[in-house]
């Protein structure tokens, strides 16, 4: 049975290595680059990933993800003010004044459809109440979906010392906007109309900006249905897109690129490896377990259920295994060709390491001084069946202290107890012999008197004393 199920480990081993196409960091112009699966959150490709670079408009994704989720009903106004509008001017903007009365759905598409740096700043402060406070909200937000490289201060993206993101963390961004089909909506949209108000006194049309997402384009991509590009002078160009095919959603960003058209190289260069390379698969429980198995562990340490994964084209379960060695933060890893290929990361807690019901954990365990002792408080109070009390530092000290004072009463108790002893040994010793030399009724009579009477006054005479 195992050479069996070695042997076919082997063959998709070999098939493995023979299907993923490499991409390698020279492939592209980019400086930064991610290639995510939405539907796993595994990372298929990275190129400095995790190093921090200035976002440009890619900063709205962001933006609209706190929105989505602050506001429940985008058909309510707020009022344009001057602080909101206090952008660069040669910046794209929507022309808004200050005064007008728009409404929040008309930012949100204002923004994501045309990009508009005032309108974003008008929607942050409506939903955050101060733009200040907004920014507040992003990095907040971006903590939660475990970003570790990102810092905003603004909710539009241009540039500034304090704002800052990485290829990773704008991809989980992404990930996490894409369960708001509102968002997916709006990037389908080729022009967005907004009506006229008082002020304003016409109407202003949004165009898409983003090439490939439209298919008379000659930049299009097959399968692409949303995302968001930006470009800044410091940041150059930037972009994140997603693009979905045969029930696989795969996330690329890529930033700090020179030119508009290498962008759109990149990104079809990335979306391609992973559409080329991988399929999504599903890994039912049992199997899964399994592996666990296989690889050493106990599969009680793993959630089980069913597993999506990114699987290379033409290779299937029986490529798979458990790496023996486990991860810095404890997680099993799902690999594909030895440890070349990690298809899913597994939080593991060794069932060993949980304690009992009942039982003291580890950490709550006597001090290392201790160990070795052959007295145990906490067995000894065991014995006795005590209800179970939560101890505090003060008092379990407090505790310490009174079994201490305990023993050294006890011992003095033992000591005087010794020495009592001895005395009553001297008073028996002396009346036998004081009853012997009175039978005599000579000179050891009176000797043996005088000893009596100074053992009376002094009944612990020192040591060397005979």
């Amino acid at each position: 049975m195992l050479f069996k199920r070695f042997t076919c480990l082997l063959v998709a081993v070999m098939l493995c290595l023979g299907c993923v196409g490499a991409l390698e960091a020279e492939d592209l112009h980019s400086e930064y680059a991610v290639l995510m699966c939405a539907e796993t959150g595994e990372i298929l490709y990275e190129k400095n990933g995790t190093t921090p670079a200035r976002p440009a408009s890619i900063t709205k994704l962001l933006t609209a993800l706190v929105a989505l989720e602050q506001v429940e009903d985008f058909s309510q106004t707020t009022t344009v003010t001057a602080e909101a509008l206090d952008v660069e001017y040669d910046s794209t903007r929507i022309g808004l004044m200050e005064g007008e009365v728009v409404t929040l759905e008309d930012m949100l598409n204002a923004m994501l459809i045309g990009s508009a740096n005032d309108a974003s700043n008008v929607l942050a402060e409506a939903v955050g109440g101060t733009l200040e406070d907004f920014s507040d909200l992003m990095n907040a937000r971006a903590a939660e979906l475990g970003c570790t490289g990102s810092h905003f201060v603004n909710a539009h993206g241009l540039d500034d010392d304090g704002q800052y993101a990485t290829a990773r963390d704008m991809a989980l961004i992404t990930r996490e906007l894409l369960n708001h089909p509102e968002f997916e909506g709006i990037c389908g949209t080729r022009m967005y109309v907004m009506d006229a108000n008082d002020i304003s006194g016409e109407e202003r049309y949004f165009n898409c900006r983003q090439t490939m997402l439209m298919e008379d384009e000659a930049d299009y991509y097959e399968g692409a249905f949303a995302g968001k590009n930006g470009y800044t002078s410091k940041a150059l160009q930037t972009q994140v897109l997603c693009a979905r095919r045969d029930g696989m959603t795969l996330i690329s960003v890529t930033m700090s690129c020179p030119s508009k058209a290498e962008k759109v190289e990149d990104t079809t260069r990335l979306l391609d490896y992973g559409f080329e390379n991988y399929t999504l698969a599903t890994l039912d429980a049992v199997t899964l377990s399994g592996l666990i198995e296989d690889a050493g562990f106990d599969p009680a340490g793993v959630t089980l259920s069913d597993l999506q994964i990114n699987l290379p084209k033409d290779a299937d379960v029986s490529a798979l295994s458990i790496a023996a060695d486990r991860g810095e933060d404890g997680s099993l890893s799902l690999i594909c060709s030895g440890d070349t290929l990690t298809l899913a990361s597994l939080p593991y807690i060794d069932p060993a390491d949980v304690p009992v019901s009942g039982e003291t954990p580890a950490d709550d365990a006597q001090p290392a001084a201790n160990a070795g002792s052959s007295f145990s408080l906490s067995a000894f109070l065991a014995k006795f069946k005590l209800p179970e009390i939560d101890f505090g530092a003060n008092t379990r000290l407090l505790l310490y202290i009174a079994l201490g004072a305990l023993a050294v009463v006890l011992l003095i108790i033992a000591v005087f107890s010794a020495r009592a002893s001895r005395v009553r040994r001297h008073r028996e010793e002396l009346s036998a012999m004081l009853r012997s030399a009175a039978d005599r009724r000579d000179d050891e009579f009176d000797r043996l008197m005088e000893r009596h009477d100074d053992l009376e006054r002094d009944p612990f005479p020192a040591d060397d004393e005979k």
